[in-house]
């Protein structure tokens, strides 16, 4: 009964607001830096996508020559005047990035009924757009966010909101005497700032860019993936036998055992040397000889070693995988399923994945050579490195 009383009162409301639903759409939250956009109601430009969190290659594209704005569920606004801004969110420095932002463009003084235009609404810039600048044609990746604010009054110029060299202070929002918080739209985007010359080795070539628009990937369930002591607590990534016999053909365990450095070291620089011998026998005659037993505890520790070292990169992999759950999945043009990473983080976890496989193959080699040598070992699940 109640669910029956329940639909007619929406259909009396519908119809009493003219064919459109009566009840509001979600409200943002107050918080303008910690908030998430994608949870409030949208706003967007013409030539970019309505749906938040997805990658755009061209910041500019859509903020030049005067912009088309669309709102969603426009009829819901209230009638009066509004102010949009675009900020970049982690542009300025580290010390500025938490509590300012810079303002790429603004237009106040909108009228409602603009914003209501089927077509868009074509506001006059307050403040041209304008991003800062590319430092050594490096690429620059980062959150591009619109805001769209109710205004209590008409903007004239004279507020502090808005400075000369772009600043916006959150602070100065919260303390306007012309516009209401919470924002009523807003939206956000993983926009590529700055392209990429191709001359910084830590970059996306312009080939690397096409292949990650949509995302990446990454094979969880390879066929030859090995299973054992040391890899089972590792199921993100899969390390395969030829990763193995790599690190095996390098001189990288017997520089070890003669220099003993205090700790292992995951650089690539340390896993390139090519051993003229063969490392298992190599170590099977150092098992045998008068140092055997100092050299079995020595691998059991190395092997200790390496486990720490790939929980410590383990981390810093799912801390990439995390945030890239934040955002929305770019869906391929296919139709497919969409990328387990979204493409704004495909560098850094591409970079992250391979140093796992690196470093988790050096533990496991070290592993099998005990198992060789017929010593049993075991990780100790109690350790925890931080350095």
């Amino acid at each position: 009964m109640s669910v029956y009383i329940f639909c007619v009162f929406s259909f009396v409301l519908t119809f009493i607001s003219g064919g459109k639903c009566a009840f509001k759409t979600n409200r943002c939250s107050c918080c303008l830096r910690a908030n998430n956009p994608c949870d409030c109601p949208k706003l967007w430009f013409k030539k970019y996508p309505d749906r938040c969190g997805v990658g755009i290659t061209n910041a500019s594209r859509g903020l030049l020559n005067q912009p088309v704005v669309f709102v969603e569920a426009a009829y819901e606004l209230d009638d009066g005047f509004y102010t949009l801004f675009v900020l970049d969110m982690d542009g300025l420095s580290p010390g500025k990035t938490w509590s300012n932002g810079y303002l790429v463009f603004a237009a106040a003084n909108i009228e409602a009924e603009c914003l209501k235009l089927q077509t868009g609404c074509r506001p006059m810039p307050t403040v041209e757009p304008q991003f800062l600048p590319c430092h050594g044609n490096v690429a620059r990746y980062g959150p591009l966010r619109l805001i769209l604010f109710k205004q209590s009054k008409i903007y004239n110029g004279s507020s502090s909101i808005i400075s000369s060299d772009r600043t916006i202070r959150y602070e100065h929002l919260y303390n306007s005497d012309y516009l209401r918080l919470p924002p009523v739209r807003m939206n956000e985007y993983t926009a590529q700032y700055c392209k990429d010359s191709g001359s910084h080795i830590l970059q996306l070539s312009t080939k690397r860019q096409e292949r990650y628009q949509f995302g990446c990937s990454y094979m969880k369930n390879h066929r030859d993936r090995i299973t054992s002591t040391f890899l089972q607590h590792f199921p993100i990534i899969p390390v395969l036998q030829a990763n193995v016999t790599f690190e095996l053909n390098r001189c990288h365990i017997y520089e070890d055992w003669l220099s003993k450095p205090l700790r292992p070291r995951s650089e690539s620089k340390e896993f390139r040397k090519k051993c003229p011998f063969d490392t298992v026998t190599w170590a099977r005659n150092v098992a045998k000889g008068k140092n055997g037993t100092e050299f079995l505890a020595f691998l059991r520790n190395r092997a200790d070693d390496w486990f720490g070292l790939t929980q410590i990169e383990m981390m810093h992999l799912e801390k990439i995988m995390n945030s890239s759950s934040m955002f929305e999945p770019v869906q391929n043009e296919d139709g497919g399923a969409p990328p387990d990473i979204h493409a704004y983080f495909c560098p850094a976890f591409v970079r992250q994945f391979k140093k796992c496989v690196r470093v988790a193959a050096r533990g496991e080699a070290y592993s099998q050579i005990l198992w060789i040598l017929g010593e049993k070992w075991s990780p100790n699940l109690e350790m925890y490195r931080t350095d």
